[in-house]
């Protein structure tokens, strides 16, 4: 262990922290966002805390984690644009009753059980705008396509009418710390 820390030191010293806010997503209403970005930019890992307070099943603490790839970036006078950035995530929430799976069409109401952990892709775009300080503010559109889309689709090609209902979009702001 001490040499995986040893060897990992230099590579997580070269790197951007930032903190931030953010929005949507499947990841909660309200976020909190932690971000870890590469000497070269191409890395992404995100720690997220999101909540959401829901009048009809109460409030949702949810606790994510994401990993982004980035393919490049356009450089322009005062800001970059990262066109596009793709990887994965994983959710976790604490209510029981707020992830249910698609409704059964079987006769059994039970046939999909609930679950606390959902996963998914995740593909986004990023401003990042350089401030007169050298600090950045970066604005992050990204979306987010649970793991049920791609079962469903492979399931029931025919019948796709519920695509929307895995698919959500989100926006965040992030600065350095």
């Amino acid at each position: 262990m001490k040499i995986f820390l040893i060897l990992i030191f230099p590579f997580l010293c070269q790197a951007e922290y930032l903190i931030g806010y953010g929005t949507g997503s499947f990841l909660g209403r309200h976020q909190l966002q932690g971000e870890w970005i590469s000497e070269n930019q191409k890395h992404h890992a995100l720690a997220i805390f999101g909540f959401t307070h829901d009048e009809n099943i109460s409030d949702i603490r949810q606790y994510s984690g994401a990993y982004l790839w980035s393919f490049g970036q356009k450089e322009f006078d005062n800001f970059k644009w990262t066109p596009l950035m793709a990887g994965g995530f994983a959710t976790y929430s604490d209510n029981k009753n707020f992830y249910f799976n698609a409704p059964s069409k079987y006769g059994d109401p039970d046939y999909y059980d609930i679950t606390n952990i959902r996963f998914g892709l995740r593909f986004g775009t990023e401003f990042l705008l350089i401030r007169k300080s050298g600090k950045t503010l970066r604005f992050c559109l990204d979306g987010s396509l649970l793991e049920q889309a791609i079962i469903a689709y492979f399931n029931n090609t025919s019948e796709f009418d519920m695509f929307p209902a895995f698919w959500s979009l989100g926006i965040s702001i992030r600065t350095e710390f």
